[in-house]
């Protein structure tokens, strides 16, 4: 595969770094706030983190993809400042909507969160983080589209180490996510006015740009659907349950899916480009090579959380009130540790095919999982309700989400293992 060893080692180490820094993040954040303001701030990690790509519109995605395709595509100037502009034109356009809805009605954004009117400030701390984790994510797709690894790493590190600096310096949780999603924004903002992307001249082109954008947006509705795997666990509950202590958990319990998964999801990330370079345009073809070793990849993650399985059924529930704090939490840690780690596994299995699949196929195979998965998810939770299935709702969204994420994971792990190989020695 063709990744340089020291571009990918930088990134693995900054990936098991964000992993740390969010582990901090969590820690700190039950020890500096009561029960509500801890609550708030995992509710709306989960929600910033996944909400982000209703932001981006696909168009990190799209970056990578025509940017790659500039020369073939006739289009004047470097790939890399065409395909930029016309993400920041997305992002800029869908954040003047979402942050102008969520200030001119702001009651609309708190029923949808939490059910009811009374959660105002919350909500509108929620969609500002949502914006500034979306700007910092586009520069570092910026920055791996440009093969600049240093400065991709030190934005996403950014974007998971401002947040744990904010809750350190705001007594009110709020304000912390206010000041977070301003700083990401901020940051985003230098990075693009401080490259050369406004000193080459690109010929803009309609067609190029309903291209680009109709190829983001197709991307962004798997972006979203797992996202809503993400949101719509802990809202359900949210809406549901009396305890806020069951928000926190399914929260913290999604959030440990989400770290698990980073490490694998870097190499292939560091992928696009180059499988982007070696893209067959009549048909979806893999190369043969690269195919196996993603296997064997895939392979590997799934022996890596047998082995966290099996640690995390004997210390994992007391490693998790160590973290979290054991007044935040009460009996129901154990099943939600136990699913959790499951749900990781798979879920990391769908990270490290994800951007392969993507960037090697114009067909958006990765919507059809993830709607599927969706598709399970809703179903399951429909026939709980229906048949009052389980205990609580804390079980019952639990265990579906897992259902859900096995769903996602081995349809990922199909789609790669049905697609047709070529020699590269014949393209």
């Amino acid at each position: 595969m063709t990744v340089q060893k020291k571009p990918f080692f930088i990134t693995l180490f900054a990936q098991f770094i964000q992993p740390l820094v969010l582990f901090l993040f969590y820690y700190v954040g039950s020890r500096n706030f009561d029960e509500s303001g801890f609550s708030l701030l995992a509710y709306s990690r989960r929600l910033g983190y996944f909400g982000q790509y209703l932001f981006l519109m696909g168009s990190h995605i799209a970056l990578i993809y025509f940017s790659s395709s500039a020369d073939e595509r006739g289009i004047s100037g470097k790939g890399s400042n065409y395909g930029t502009r016309y993400g920041l034109f997305i992002l800029s356009f869908a954040s003047i909507i979402y942050v102008s809805l969520v200030y001119i009605k702001p009651e609309w954004c708190s029923i949808l969160f939490y059910g009811d009117s009374k959660h105002v400030e919350e909500s509108k701390a929620i969609i500002v983080l949502t914006f500034g984790m979306a700007w910092i994510t586009f520069s570092s797709y910026f920055y791996l589209m440009e093969k600049k690894y240093y400065r991709m790493n030190i934005m996403q590190i950014l974007g998971s180490l401002i947040p744990l600096i904010a809750i350190t310096n705001f007594n009110s949780s709020s304000q912390a996510l206010i000041a977070s999603g301003l700083m990401c924004f901020i940051i985003a903002m230098i990075s693009f006015l401080t490259s050369d992307l406004w000193s080459i001249r690109v010929q803009n082109n309609k067609r190029t740009f309903i291209d680009f954008f109709s190829f983001g947006a197709s991307r962004m509705f798997y972006e979203v659907m797992v996202a809503l795997l993400f949101a719509i666990a802990p809202i359900v509950v949210a809406h549901n349950s009396v305890s806020a202590n069951d928000v926190t958990l399914i929260s913290i319990g999604l959030s440990l899916v989400s770290i698990v998964s980073l490490p694998f999801s870097t190499f292939g990330l560091l992928l696009m480009p180059s499988l982007r370079d070696r893209f067959v345009l009549n048909g979806v073809y893999i190369d043969a090579l690269e195919k196996k070793r993603l296997i064997k990849l895939t392979s590997l993650v799934i022996s890596f959380i047998c082995i966290f399985v099996f640690i995390g059924y004997f210390y994992g529930e007391a490693a998790f009130r160590l973290w979290i704090g054991q007044e935040n939490i009460d009996g129901s840690v154990s099943h939600v540790i136990s699913l959790m780690v499951v749900s990781s596994g798979f879920y990391a299995i769908y990270a490290l095919l994800k951007n392969p699949i993507d960037t090697i196929s114009l067909k958006s195979y990765n919507t059809r999982c993830s709607l599927v998965s969706l598709f399970t998810f809703i179903s399951l939770l429909l026939v709980s309700e229906m048949f009052e299935i389980g205990t609580t709702y804390l079980f019952n969204t639990t265990i579906i989400t897992t259902i859900s994420f096995i769903v996602l994971g081995s349809l990922s792990l199909m789609i790669i293992l049905k697609m047709k190989e070529y020699d590269r020695k014949t393209v």
